[in-house]
């Protein structure tokens, strides 16, 4: 019995020390099953520039039965360029030298609310960066050194916009220079867009992004003012039998209230539609242009037709003649007229109106127009 019990102290002291030496042991002992282990990163995991350009060359969202997945893959090497930050300067500007392009254009079925999303760009929306997939490879890459910022990038930026003859690379860049430093590089986007707008569009111009060309030479020129185009412009205001919309919005944009007679020239050839733009656009030259008076007056009086005529109706008139006074039309928003000479012009207009019009809920509301100006 001694012996037994012997025996059991044994066994027990000994579970004792193996215990105590488990718990006392140092931190780099051999780890359990259970027990996370750090494990180093491999340097195999290290992607360079070069890397994600030539991943970034055989990726295309618009070739491939699951889109979702090679965009997440452009952005994720659009991200390691721009982590690498200026070591990658110098491969992507040999990549863009090289002139390859791929569209990233994802055209989906969208409700109005959604028109313009923060992720992509689609046909017949304005030109924006920030995009998270960017319309193409190469105005992917701008976004990449817009990121980067760096002088380098800055001057790598403005090699591709001396070097291109697309519009919308143009008006990207350039828009992108003015974020990173403001007014810096302002005459030389200017400049960009002026030589193209002298010279025809490139004849292997396929991709979507270049069926705006006029409108992205136009904006860009007409936000800073620059007239240099107001004779192409007008020589090209009708355009297959419709108004240039792109053209008559940098003429007014450019000139103001001299752009009226050009626009007044083309409005009494011009179909419905485009009569309407024209009557908009000028609208706010009312009473200080004869002409603006003269496009208003025929636009009220010859388009009064019912709904049921398909045209537009005598109902949106009424608020533009109301607007002759200040007020809105959703976003359209026209201050009150201070001018003396404004207000009698609006004034005789209402009065020559008045006397043509037949008794109607138009001619009403050009009677209380005619009070609230008499009252100014």
């Amino acid at each position: 019995m001694k012996i037994f019990l012997s025996l059991i102290g044994g066994v027990i002291v000994g579970f004792a020390a193996a215990y105590l030496t488990i718990t006392k042991a140092p931190a780099s002992a051999t780890p359990t099953k259970n027990t996370p282990v750090a494990v180093a990163p491999s340097a195999s995991l290290t992607i360079s520039a070069q890397d994600s350009l030539r991943k970034l060359t055989e990726l295309n969202p618009t070739a491939t039965k699951d889109p979702a997945r090679v965009i997440r893959q452009i952005v994720h090497h659009l991200e390691c360029l721009a982590d690498i930050g200026n070591p990658a300067v110098g491969p992507i500007a040999e990549v863009l030298a090289q002139g390859k392009d791929l569209d990233y254009l994802m055209e989906e079925n969208r409700t109005p609310a959604s028109s313009l999303p923060f992720w992509n760009w689609r046909s017949g929306q304005p030109i924006f960066s920030g995009l998270v997939l960017p319309p193409s490879f190469r105005l992917a890459l701008v976004d990449v050194l817009k990121s980067i910022g760096t002088e380098q990038a800055e001057g790598v930026l403005l090699v591709m916009l001396t070097g291109t003859d697309r519009a919308v690379e143009v008006a990207y860049i350039t828009q992108v220079l003015e974020k990173l430093s403001p007014g810096k590089y302002t005459a030389v986007g200017l400049a960009a867009a002026q030589r193209l707008a002298g010279s025809p569009a490139p004849s292997d111009a396929t991709s979507p992004l270049d069926q705006n060309r006029d409108a992205y030479i136009y904006n860009l020129l007409g936000a800073h003012g620059d007239n240099s185009q107001v004779a192409t412009a007008q020589s090209t205001l009708m355009k297959d039998g419709r108004l240039n919309l792109d053209a008559a919005k940098y003429l007014v944009n450019t000139m103001k209230a001299e752009a009226v007679p050009a626009l007044a020239r083309v409005y009494s050839t011009a179909a419905a539609e485009d009569q309407n733009r024209i009557a908009s656009m000028t609208f706010s030259y009312v009473g200080a242009s004869a002409e603006a008076n003269q496009i208003f007056k025929e636009w009220i009086v010859n388009s009064t037709q019912p709904a049921s005529s398909g045209t537009v109706t005598a109902r949106p008139r009424a608020a533009y003649v109301q607007m002759l006074a200040g007020g809105n039309l959703g976003p359209f928003q026209a201050p009150p007229p201070s001018d003396p000479a404004v207000i009698a012009s609006r004034i005789a207009l209402l009065n020559e109106l008045n006397s043509q019009l037949p008794d109607s809920a138009l001619k009403q509301t050009v009677a209380q127009t005619l009070q609230k100006l008499k009252a100014f």
